[in-house]
């Protein structure tokens, strides 16, 4: 019964994300020194996954911090020397600071975001990507990404940008 409920938890599991993850390997005796677009990232079901994976799972549950305004669940996915630049004010340093700055009424359309142009160098991961609500694009951001001890990621810098395309 429990082999059953496993492999069924895994199966959901699989199929949910499967669209999403191209770039899977499972650890079956395989060579772990992967072709250098496949990150250390491993889920509880020591499945490897690409950087653009990690980086969409790593929105994914953003996108459900922001919707809850919480700053304490949202300062979670920044560094502790986290940096936020946005136009035309200065800089906001410190997880905790700008966990803050997502505080306040819940926003009336849902926000999500998309991987874009992904680079990845030892322990930093850069992205250039999309911010949007309700599906439509409204912006593109840059973050970069600070692999931490545990193989998780965490952003460093975080740089959303008008998107002048869409004015």
């Amino acid at each position: 019964m429990v082999a059953f409920v496993l492999r069924r938890a895994f199966d959901t599991d699989i199929d949910e994300t499967a669209k999403r993850q191209s770039k899977v390997a499972f650890l079956t005796g395989m060579d772990t020194r992967l072709d250098s677009s496949i990150s250390s990232m491993r889920d509880s079901w020591g499945i490897i996954m690409s950087a653009d994976d990690e980086l969409a799972t790593f929105y994914e549950e953003f996108a459900r911090a922001l919707e809850s305004r919480d700053p304490d669940r949202l300062s979670q996915f920044y560094t502790d020397d986290a940096v936020f630049f946005s136009n035309g004010t200065a800089p906001v340093i410190g997880r905790e600071q700008i966990g803050h700055l997502f505080q306040g009424p819940t926003a009336t359309k849902k926000t999500t975001f998309e991987v874009g142009a992904v680079l990845e160098d030892g322990d930093l991961v850069v992205d250039v990507g999309n911010i949007l609500h309700d599906g439509v694009r409204v912006a593109r951001f840059v973050g970069v990404y600070r692999r931490q001890v545990d193989g998780s990621l965490k952003m460093a810098v975080d740089v959303p940008m008008k998107d002048l395309s869409v004015i």
